[in-house]
């Protein structure tokens, strides 16, 4: 991903240009992350990390619950900006082996990572896992 900065054009100036940017890269982290030439906002703002924080903060939510991107912390605890075409890419990612500890859904729960909710929906689809979605949702 080193030409990133050729698939939009620089500066982000707001949510909307920013909502952009992350679907023409995909994803996007908030700040550089050291050691990677990765997306981010601070660069594309010509801006800092820290200084692209204040301008920047309401974005995640409300980009994220107009479902126009995704937020996590995914990319070495940096929060990430994810297109929602590109979720998929990101699950896969994160599921290739030796990685088996961090979708384990008791420790998940156990760590406060996990809701209660979540766990249960996990024990119900272990338990009936060709169940049709009207059924789990009913559940």
């Amino acid at each position: 991903m080193a030409n990133w900065r050729e698939l939009f054009p620089i500066p982000i100036r707001d949510q909307e240009d920013a909502a952009r940017f992350v679907d023409a890269t995909g994803f996007c982290t908030w700040g550089p992350v050291p050691g990677f030439s990765l997306p981010n906002l601070a660069e594309a703002m010509g801006e800092t990390a820290t200084s692209v924080l204040d301008c920047t903060w309401y974005w995640k939510d409300d980009l994220h619950l107009d479902r126009r991107v995704f937020y996590a912390k995914v990319i070495r605890g940096q929060p990430t900006f994810i297109a929602p075409s590109f979720v998929p890419t990101f699950i896969s990612a994160l599921a290739g082996p030796g990685r088996e500890a961090e979708r384990d859904v008791v420790s998940l729960y156990l760590e406060g990572r996990l809701s209660c909710e979540a766990r249960g929906i996990d024990e119900y689809l272990l338990d009936n896992p060709e169940e049709p979605t009207r059924n789990v949702r009913r559940e």
